[in-house]
């Protein structure tokens, strides 16, 4: 009788082990699928959030072009309202915020030459020699120059490699295939600007003295500190339009240099970035675009686009 009651016992327990297995499989289970659920419905929200911030922020820089095809002023100016930041609302999105920036305010790097292609522009000769004197490397200057003009003979004092493009960059991070750039140089230091706050590859040949910085004027022939500091106090009181109202209204400046630089000084911008935050206003999700439009004359279009 002991045994059978044992055996029964033993059974029993195991009918009862074997339920709650069962029901830990079960209700793993439906854990498991509701949280496979839950993470499909939020990747399908996720999605559709992203088809929608893609949309709306490549209609709004298409818009923005659009606009800047009629801006027909003699300057482009921090100081005009529309560039900066602006908030817009968007429904059943959320928040879209834009900021509007003028470009053409650094030593455009893909100009530097006459159209043959390798001979180096007047005007932009005293402005290279001056960025390789920040980072005293001056033959790292004419290596440069080999590296980015369009024949394959070594400049005096430079150097061609089989590696080298000789053409046109897409984006200053192609510098670094230069193998005797030093990394350094693309950090800022509190003594010295990074090189991509010196140039751009998103230029029209000319340097906007209404946005460059005291970095980049300085880098201009016949720009001292002073004429510098005298060209970034006047033009936060007033744009500058012309060669003339420079001439007038910085006397710092070297009249001597002026028939020297005089196709180099702009006072518009062909290049304006735009930059595109979207941000989901319940959920806090959010999505980064960014653009450069180049107008050139009545036509404004987008040049490059980038999602982060």
């Amino acid at each position: 009788m002991n045994g059978s009651r044992d055996k029964s016992g033993r059974k029993g327990g195991f009918v009862l082990v074997s339920i709650l297995l069962v029901m830990t499989l079960l209700i793993a289970g439906a854990t498991g699928y509701a949280w496979f659920a839950r993470n499909q419905l939020e990747f399908i929200s996720r999605e559709k959030f992203d088809v929608k911030a893609r949309g709306i922020s490549y209609a709004a820089v298409l818009q923005i072009a659009k606009g800047l095809q009629y801006d027909d002023n003699a300057y482009d100016s921090f100081l005009e309202p529309w560039f900066g930041t602006q908030l817009i609302p968007v429904p059943e999105l959320g928040i879209l915020k834009i900021d509007i920036i003028p470009m053409d305010g650094k030593i455009p790097i893909n100009e530097l030459f006459l159209p043959d292609g390798e001979t180096l522009r007047r005007e932009m000769a005293y402005s290279w020699d001056e960025i390789w004197d920040i980072y005293e490397d001056s033959r790292l200057g004419t290596v440069l120059l080999d590296f980015l003009d369009r024949n394959t003979r070594p400049r005096l004092g430079g150097e061609e490699r089989d590696y080298f493009p000789n053409r046109d960059l897409a984006d200053i991070s192609e510098i670094r295939l230069l193998e005797s750039i030093p990394e350094e140089i693309f950090a800022s230091t509190p003594l010295t600007p990074a090189l991509g706050d010196l140039i751009t590859v998103s230029g029209s040949g000319k340097i906007n003295l209404n946005i460059a910085s005291f970095a980049v004027l300085r880098l201009i022939d016949g720009v001292n500190e002073t004429a510098a500091l005298e060209i970034i106090e006047e033009r936060q009181k007033e744009p500058f339009k012309s060669i003339e109202e420079v001439q007038r209204r910085v006397p710092s400046l070297d009249e001597g240099a002026i028939p020297r630089i005089m196709n180099l000084l702009g006072f518009k911008s062909s290049y304006f970035r735009i930059n595109v935050e979207v941000r989901s206003v319940p959920d806090q999700d959010f999505k980064y675009y960014s653009a450069v439009l180049h107008k050139d004359g009545a036509r404004c279009t987008i040049a490059k686009w980038e999602e982060n």
